[in-house]
């Protein structure tokens, strides 16, 4: 038989409260979701790139058949100018734009600590490509991602797509190319810190490669909040059309 005085133990209780000092208060944690969005779109091509494009890839050799290839080339590239519509990262249904992709993080801050609080998420988002022929939509990759938020608060992402493989051969037939696949990739990394009330806030250093053609452009979401179309940043120019004869290969994230 077990027998317990309740007075006693209750007393001591609440004299073990009166010694002990009270804990002080965790510093704050807040959670973030920003995303990013981002598309490879084919921008208007200059009149003069195209010719310059052909003597690039095609050559310059004399004859009429090489004089030929130089003219299908600058025809090809004519009809490949299309433009950009919406001037947004809004997935829509046809998308002119060659690739759409999307990023979604969520980590914790607290304040005090410069590193995101574990668990965390670098998450690819919805994908769509744009129309390349009647009923033929271009081909995006499988994005891929790098979480390494809470170890060192860096995280990577990586979006890429070719054409569709029956519309590579148009390509193949003008040029012989190693490589259809254009792409960016997002390096970055996430500081946690405090704001003026002691709030935890964070930045974010981001590094953007990519190939040299087609256009990027890249949309910023703060959070949920953030309002439509987010802050642009980059907007990457397109180079030469010829660029596509000489792409890298895709890097990992």
């Amino acid at each position: 038989m077990i027998r317990i005085d309740v007075s006693v133990v209750a007393l001591c209780t609440l004299g073990c409260l009166l010694q002990v000092p009270l804990a002080q208060a965790q510093p704050p944690i807040l959670t973030f979701t920003p995303k990013y969005e981002s598309k490879l779109f084919i921008n208007t091509i200059p009149a003069a790139d195209c010719p310059a494009s052909a003597t690039r890839v095609v050559g310059a050799g004399p004859g009429l058949i090489a004089a030929a290839n130089r003219a299908a080339f600058r025809a090809f590239c004519r009809a490949t100018s299309l433009g950009e519509n919406p001037p947004n990262g809004a997935v829509v249904n046809p998308l002119d734009a060659r690739i759409r992709g999307q990023v979604d993080l969520s980590f914790r801050c607290q304040a005090g600590n410069p590193l995101p609080l574990a668990p965390t998420a670098v998450t690819p988002g919805p994908t769509a490509a744009g129309p390349e022929a009647p009923l033929i939509n271009g081909i995006v990759n499988a994005p891929v991602a790098r979480d390494n938020l809470a170890a060192t608060g860096g995280w990577g992402f990586v979006l890429s797509g070719h054409p569709n493989p029956i519309v590579e051969p148009a390509f193949q037939a003008l040029a012989a190319r190693a490589r259809s696949d254009i792409w960016h990739k997002f390096d970055a990394t996430v500081t946690c810190g405090v704001d003026a009330r002691g709030l935890p806030t964070y930045t974010i250093a981001r590094t953007t490669l990519y190939t040299f053609f087609p256009s990027h452009k890249v949309w910023f979401y703060a959070g949920p909040a953030t309002p439509a179309p987010g802050n642009l940043n980059p907007n990457i120019g397109q180079r030469s059309f010829g660029d596509l004869w000489f792409l890298p290969a895709i890097p990992a994230p």
